[in-house]
């Protein structure tokens, strides 16, 4: 019975029991306490003592039962905070893995469209360069036909006697142009240094002839000239249309490119987005420890005070009667004493002392 008052004089003693709320205060359990060695007989007092440490106990093991159950249900509802956390993050999974796709499409959409812009440039410069030589040709024609023009009008008012002098050496160089028969340009340098009135009539069959050379040459050039003015057209049409496809498809590429970037911000978001769920997952993962941690301490400190609560109510075992001389009587008597006095300096040890202002 000693060993057992003992025991429970410590659990009354230890603050860590009592820390639930509805436990019995710090001042009623060291009270108690110092009482309890005193218990261990029949009187009504020594009754009292152990009814009442029996009710400090029993206030200990219900307070931890009910904290247990309170973290049992906080554990509880914190699975469910753990279910809903790992959906959340099933969904920002799902969400981050469109987003990866996402931009995986625009990169490649990007990177097709930098490819239309590189042929689209090239078109560009192919066509402006056929734009280029078209009117290089068209010019040229027209530079050509401008002095056979200029060369048949300079020959017929020279015909018509109404100029006496003639750029012999540019008539030859068109007439060459014309292909005219080396015999008629042969005869060039003199015939037109002749006046009208002294030509003859091999000299007025000749210019004549050097008249239809060059009539013949401008239809000719006439006919030239209105394919180049028309494939000059074309070309500037074509040239025109590829500077603007070449424009549409920059334009294009910077879209693809804007939304490419839109893509990769809103793919490191929901990254960021995943991390916060998986987050939300770990702390309510380390709630729901905490609670059932605490929750086995209750348990534990509802256990004890229970089986320190039981052992003061369970009855003294039965042991055999022995007859004892005075002297040993007077020796267990002794020893009763000194143990309990013991118990009792180790109790008010472990009591906390009030404070005297």
């Amino acid at each position: 019975m000693a060993m057992n008052m003992q025991m429970a004089c410590e659990a009354l003693c230890d603050a860590e029991l009592f820390t639930f709320e509805g436990a019995a205060s710090e001042s009623a359990r060291a009270m108690t306490a110092a009482a309890l060695p005193h218990a261990n007989g029949g009187h009504s007092f020594q009754k009292e003592v152990l009814e009442l440490a029996c009710s400090i106990l029993l206030s200990a093991e219900q307070a931890a039962a009910a904290e247990s159950r309170l973290l049992g249900e906080q554990a509880v509802q914190a699975e469910g905070e753990i279910r809903k956390a790992k959906d959340s993050v099933q969904v920002a999974e799902k969400a981050t893995e469109e987003a990866h796709k996402t931009v995986e499409d625009k990169t490649a959409a990007v990177k097709s469209q930098k490819a239309k812009v590189r042929e689209a440039v090239s078109e560009e410069k192919r066509t402006a360069g056929e734009h280029k030589r078209a009117l290089a040709s068209h010019d040229e024609l027209a530079s050509q036909k401008c002095a056979a023009d200029s060369a048949l009008a300079m020959l017929e008012t020279f015909e018509a006697g109404q100029l006496e002098d003639v750029p012999v050496d540019g008539i030859i160089e068109i007439l060459t142009s014309a292909n005219a028969e080396r015999t008629l340009l042969d005869t060039m340098p003199v015939l037109l240094t002749l006046p009208r009135e002294k030509r003859g009539e091999f000299d007025i069959i000749a210019f004549n002839e050097v008249l239809d050379v060059l009539r013949e040459y401008i239809g000719k050039l006439a006919d030239t000239l209105s394919q180049a003015e028309r494939h000059l057209r074309d070309a500037f049409a074509e040239a025109l249309g590829c500077e603007a496809l070449r424009e549409v498809e920059e334009e294009r590429l910077a879209a693809a490119e804007t939304a490419l970037d839109e893509a990769q911000k809103a793919t490191e978001a929901r990254t960021v987005e995943e991390q916060s769920s998986r987050d939300a997952v770990t702390a309510c993962e380390t709630l729901h420890s905490k609670h059932l941690t605490h929750q086995v301490l209750a348990d534990e400190k509802a256990k004890r005070a229970s089986a320190v609560r039981t052992s003061l109510l369970s009855p003294p075992a039965e042991v055999e009667d022995v007859v004892m001389t005075p002297a040993d009587a007077a020796e267990a008597k002794k020893d009763q004493v000194i143990n309990e006095s013991e118990a009792m300096e180790d109790v008010l040890m472990r009591v906390a002392r009030p404070t005297v202002v």
